[in-house]
């Protein structure tokens, strides 16, 4: 479309506007043909009659020698200059023009030649040719204005600005009035530039260059007073929400932006990268924590307590009845797995809970390097606190799916970590936790349903040989120290440890007939077989008889839904009327290696057992007396390579 921009008015002109209704008439080629050098004006005619028709016009062309010319066939732009030179430095916005033009180098940027046939033409008939086009842009109050492919005429003497392409390039809306224009944001609507109209010709004038934003005292007070009015937003949604509205502080650093009342009140934790300890080996580094308390267990714990090491992420999890257990349990622990692992244990990593301060003076001295959280800080421990989730929720899984009590949750917790340090995990590229400390994969052959019904061998116990050899029982995991499952009778509450049952994995018994009938307390002594007197305790230590069964064993356990008991036997309870059956014969097995559950009772050291060269020795605790404080608890010892792999066929 040729761009016609208004000039100065002369008498024929003004004689032209005299009349009561006219209208801008754009011709797409010169209709001019004269060798004047007068400036035309807008062409007016009156509304109602074609140009041809109109008198008045054709006096206008007799009286300034001027005459219609047919149209040209090359593309042009039809442009009249204004004689207002004090004005001629100001962008003319003009709504018909398709192009933006200039004379000013200077400018203008990214600068490429114009090899097109365009050329400008003045009113007066004369061509200007087309040098440049480039980019340039106009200064606003906010955000600068963007002109895309600005003509650089060498010899124009306005700059010229179609609102057309302004408005598509920037999303802008010009607003014209009669003696000034608006430029507004078209998204937010705020106003960006002001113009003025000056011999009904719209220029914008030179705006100041933006004091960015001139003081930073000002510049700061005008963002924190903005951070005020939106409810204390951070600084980069401020800045954006700023900028989407036109508004430019992108000068504010970050860092110099401070607010009282968001540091009081939104004050929180900072983020934790990742651990900075190196290990090359086991036991180099050894994670702990206690978890609880919760609802005593129907074994008579209410916490545990977890050692993780950090080169293998192995776990070793032993529940305890006080946090205070850990003081006397830890000593046990670092001298058994130094021995198996024939290395020493080099760091401890732990909260600051008493039951950890109370360990200094023995790491200290056995030259054990003890790092500590700071307070109310269990992030930095969360090795041992990613491990706690893991095993309490696969724990709380084990039982809902076997639709056990809560009391039982110490045995779920034990085959949870069980099963966890045989699953594959990404932190050691999808190796388990018990291949990468062991250097043995394991094997999966003998896992059973947590839960599930069980009918374990019990011919030992039988009260006659014609009497049943087994009785179903649930399924409660795995007992490494003596390489068996673990068996419980929800009729006797007794919990039997064999090698050979038989499982039904798909049935659980708890589903089928619920919570089993509360029996008959069980009395709080120690058991025996033998028609002596049994001898009086001297401790609260559990009991277990010095020869075990070949095959199995087996402990009463109380009522998981009554009155905790704390009685321990490895042989059924003598029945009334009856004579209690006779023990079996003592069988040497060969010694596991640390597990991560089992017990040994703190009592009489068993017989002597020929040591496998495969396994590790056999490991024994010399009896408490009555000088040694006495935990209420039992001693956990390590499992073997793959708990059963190494015994069972």
């Amino acid at each position: 479309m040729p761009l016609i921009i208004g000039s100065s008015l002369s008498n024929a002109e003004s004689e032209i506007l005299q009349s009561d209704f006219y209208i801008i008439i754009w011709y797409p080629e010169p209709i001019f043909s004269s060798e004047t050098t007068i400036d035309p004006p807008f062409l007016f005619t009156p509304a109602g009659h074609e140009t041809k028709d109109c008198r008045k016009f054709a006096r206008f062309l007799q009286q300034n020698n001027l005459a219609l010319t047919p149209a040209s066939t090359n593309p042009t732009v039809n442009v009249s200059m204004t004689n207002s030179p004090q004005h001629a430095s100001w962008p003319m916005f003009d709504s018909g023009a398709s192009n933006h033009a200039t004379s000013d180098q200077a400018s203008m940027h990214n600068l490429s030649e114009y090899g097109g046939p365009d050329e400008i033409v003045l009113g007066n008939g004369i061509a200007l040719p087309i040098s440049h086009i480039g980019q340039a842009s106009i200064p606003t109050s906010s955000r600068p204005l963007t002109l895309s492919n600005v003509l650089l005429v060498p010899r124009l003497r306005n700059h010229l600005i179609s609102v057309a392409k302004l408005c598509k390039t920037n999303n802008v809306s010009v607003e014209f009035f009669p003696f000034h224009f608006f430029v507004k944001d078209l998204r937010t609507g705020a106003r960006l530039m002001r113009g003025v109209n000056i011999n009904d010709v719209y220029y914008a004038p030179p705006t100041q260059p933006r004091l960015q934003l001139n003081s930073s005292t000002k510049t700061f007070n005008s963002l924190l007073s903005w951070h005020h009015k939106l409810g204390h937003p951070s600084i980069k949604v401020l800045k954006r929400l700023l900028n989407n509205l036109g508004l430019d502080y992108n000068n504010v650093s970050n860092n110099l932006f401070h607010c009282d009342a968001c540091s009081l009140n939104k004050s929180h934790k900072l983020p934790f990268g990742e651990n900075s300890f190196k290990v090359s080996k086991p036991l180099e580094l050894v994670y702990s924590d206690v978890w609880g308390p919760v609802k005593i267990s129907n074994d008579g714990y209410q916490y545990y307590v977890i050692f993780v090491d950090f080169f293998s992420k192995y776990i070793w999890l032993y529940p305890i009845k006080r946090k205070s257990d850990v003081s006397t349990l830890f000593p046990i622990f670092k001298t058994l797995v130094e021995k198996f692992f024939k290395t020493s244990l080099v760091s401890l990593f732990s909260d600051n809970g008493g039951e950890y301060i109370g360990l200094i003076p023995y790491l200290q001295q056995h030259g054990i390097s003890h790092f500590t959280t700071p307070p109310h800080t269990p992030e930095q421990n969360g090795v041992a606190e990613r491990r706690h989730r893991h095993i309490v929720e696969t724990g709380l899984s084990l039982l809902h799916h076997a639709h056990l009590p809560l009391a039982f949750w110490s045995h779920a917790f034990q085959t949870a970590v069980h099963l966890i340090n045989r699953l594959p995990t990404k932190i050691l590229d999808f190796k388990s936790p018990f291949e990468k400390l062991y250097n043995t994969p394991p094997t999966y052959t003998k896992l059973k349903s947590f839960g599930c019904l069980c009918f374990p061998w019990l011919r030992p116990y039988a009260k006659s040989k014609i009497h049943p050899r087994s009785t179903k029982c649930i399924f409660l995991g795995y007992s490494s120290s003596k390489s068996a499952y673990k068996c419980y009778d929800p009729v006797t509450h007794r919990l039997y440890h064999s090698r050979h049952v038989e499982f039904i994995d798909h049935i659980f018994p708890f589903t089928i007939n619920g919570l089993p009938p509360d029996p008959l307390p069980i009395p709080n002594t120690f058991l025996h077989t033998s028609t002596q007197p049994p001898p009086e305790p001297t401790s609260s230590l559990t009991a277990q008889h010095p020869h075990p069964s070949p095959a199995s064993s087996i402990t009463p356990q109380p009522n998981p839904c009554t009155t905790q008991l704390t009685t321990h036997s490895s042989h059924p309870i003598p029945q009334p009327n009856h004579p209690p059956p006779s023990p079996p014969t003592s069988v040497s097995q060969p010694t596991p290696a640390p597990s991560p559950t089992a017990t040994i009772p703190l009592s009489s050291p068993s017989p002597h057992v020929p040591p496998d060269p495969t396994q590790p020795p056999p490991i024994h605790s010399e009896p408490i007396t009555s000088s040694s404080p006495a935990p209420d608890l039992v001693v956990p010892v390590d499992n073997d390579h793959d708990n059963f792999g190494a015994y069972f066929p």
